[in-house]
Formats: structure tokens, sequence, C-alpha cells
């Protein structure tokens, strides 16, 4: 980014500079005044001659950060959980006494647990969720980062809620997790044709996670106050949801 800047603020002198010799050596030209005129034609020739390379640089910069784009998009993936995925959420999300993502995910159940061992988590009630159904493990270059769930409400009125977790701190930008949540609304959406609404539950606290729900498209459906105790203070609970049809039209725009 720092590079296509100072490329486009070179060509932008470069061109400013053109024009005014251009500028200058009309007036000389006017008045006869010829002296000097061939070192301002040799200027311009060097100045357009370096604002045609700059134009290519912006060029080809551009071309690059689409390429990498695409290559992003073919990155991330939902997948079944494996034991090497397994074994990364392990290490990026259970393995310190305190990691940063439990101060967002629902930290007033105060329910995390650190385990010493891959073995021992392995055992765990949390591995068995995980591969189950209802998840997905979110991979970047084949190494799984977090994962995405889904859960029924009420599954005989088709009343479904789903939920996401990146547990690394070094993939919380960068729009993985828009890009992951977008992914999972289409899938799911896709694999159960009669469901009509999916939900999205968080907390006040968690800022991010509710900005992430509406820069997607969800809409806020309900906010109970203070419900949520945490460290001496109440949040509430805020409810996200979305229709098919609305998400249809979010992804045709």
């Amino acid at each position: 980014m720092r590079t296509k800047i100072k490329d486009a603020l070179a060509l932008g002198a470069s061109i400013i500079c053109i024009a005014l010799l251009i500028f200058v050596s009309y007036i000389q030209i006017q008045t006869h005044a010829y002296k000097g005129l061939i070192w301002y034609g040799l200027l311009i020739f060097i100045l357009a001659f370096a604002s045609v390379i700059y134009v290519r640089k912006l060029i080809k910069n551009n071309a690059n950060d689409d390429q990498n784009d695409d290559s992003d998009e073919q990155m991330l993936k939902l997948t079944d959980f494996n034991s090497r995925y397994l074994n990364d959420i392990w290490k990026d999300g259970f393995t310190a006494e305190k990691p940063e993502w439990t101060k967002w995910n629902a930290p007033y159940f105060n329910d995390y647990t650190a385990y010493r061992s891959f073995s021992s988590f392995k055992q765990s009630s949390i591995t068995e969720y995980l591969l189950s159904h209802s998840c997905k493990a979110i991979t970047i270059n084949d190494q799984a980062i977090g994962m995405v769930s889904k859960n029924w409400i009420d599954k005989t009125t088709l009343w479904l809620e789903i939920g996401i977790v990146i547990y690394n701190p070094n993939y919380w930008h960068g729009g993985l997790g828009t890009r992951a949540l977008e992914k999972w609304i289409t899938d799911i959406f896709s694999e159960y044709p009669d469901l009509e609404h999916i939900g999205l539950t968080t907390w006040s606290g968690n800022v991010r996670m509710m900005h992430l729900a509406e820069k997607i498209g969800l809409k806020k459906e309900a906010q109970i106050r203070k419900v949520r105790y945490f460290q001496g203070s109440y949040y509430d609970s805020v409810k996200y949801g979305i229709l098919r049809s609305e998400w249809k039209k979010c992804k045709n725009k």
C-alpha cells in the first residue's frame, strides 16, 4: 500500500512538473526567448519517461493485489475437523491459562479449561463438539485458526443460530472472520432449503462481533438489557438475524 501511494504521488508530481515546464516553454516561445528550451524539452522527456514507469508500476501493483485477493479467497476454507486441525486449535486456543479469545466469547460463563496435552484435549467434550456436524474448521493455508458452529434452538420450527470463534488474535484483522461467516451463512442456507432465518447471539461487551454481524447484513432483532453480569458490570444480550430473502439481496449487491 505504501509503495502504491509513493508511486502515485511521484506520478502526480511528474505530471505537474511536465505541465509547468510546458507552460514556461510556451511563454518563452511567445516572447521569443528561446534560451533554455532545449533543457526544458529534455526535462519534459525524462519526466514523461518516468511517468510511464510509474503508471506501469501502479498497473502491475493493482494486478498483483487482484491476484492476492483471489488467492486469499481460495486459501480460506470451511472444512470438517481432523486430528491435525484439532491440534492447531488446541495450540492456539486451549493451552494458555487465560487466552485472549476467552475475554470475548461469553466470558461470563467462566467455563474455560486449559489442557496441558493434546491427548487430554482430544478426550474433552470440546473436541467431541468440534467433530460433530454442528462445526466446521476455519482454515487458512490448510491450518485451522478457528471454528464456525450452528445450533438448533428448535429444530421442529427450524430456528437455528450460528457462532464463530477465531482463537489466534493474529487473525482477528484482515476480514477473515467476515469471509468465514459469510461463507457459513451461504452454506447453511444451501444445506437447509426450508430454513428461512439464521440468528446470531452475542453480548454488548463484544463490540467486534456486533460490528461483524452488522457489516455482513444481519439485523439487530432483540437487545435484552442487563442480563449478562461480568466483572462488576451488567451487559446486554444482543440478538441478530437475517432472512433468506435478505441474504440473497446482500449477495446480489
